[in-house]
């Protein structure tokens, strides 16, 4: 086992980069679904969808992606020498995403449920 020198850098961190474009791309789709969110009432009535049908496509991809991502940050967080900020950085986008994903979805459910 070799101890690296204090001014040695640090090598990269392929998971936590992972976990920060994961991160990145959760972002951008929490922004996309806020931006429909406007236009559902007209959506559904032009299309006789019924409101049991929408926590499904926007929040269980969401929910999966979230759960891969942060997972690949608490990996890319207990590799030994390698830069950690990636891996802080996609975790904490990842984590709290995923947690209100499953919330709004199964908030969601309970509303459906309860309207039906």
């Amino acid at each position: 086992m070799t101890i690296t020198e204090p001014g040695t850098p640090r090598r990269g961190n392929p998971v936590g980069i992972a976990s920060l474009a994961f991160g990145i791309l959760l972002l951008l789709a929490g922004l996309g679904a806020q931006t429909l969110s406007p236009a559902l009432p007209f959506l559904l009535e032009r299309t006789g969808m019924l409101y049991q049908a929408i926590p499904s496509p926007f929040g269980i991809p969401q929910v999966v992606i979230g759960t891969i991502a942060t997972a690949l940050g608490g990996v890319g967080l207990l590799l030994r020498d390698r830069a950690r900020v990636p891996a802080i950085i996609g975790t904490t986008l990842d984590a709290p995403h995923l947690i209100v994903n499953l919330v709004g979805s199964l908030g969601g459910v309970l509303v459906a449920a309860a309207i039906s």
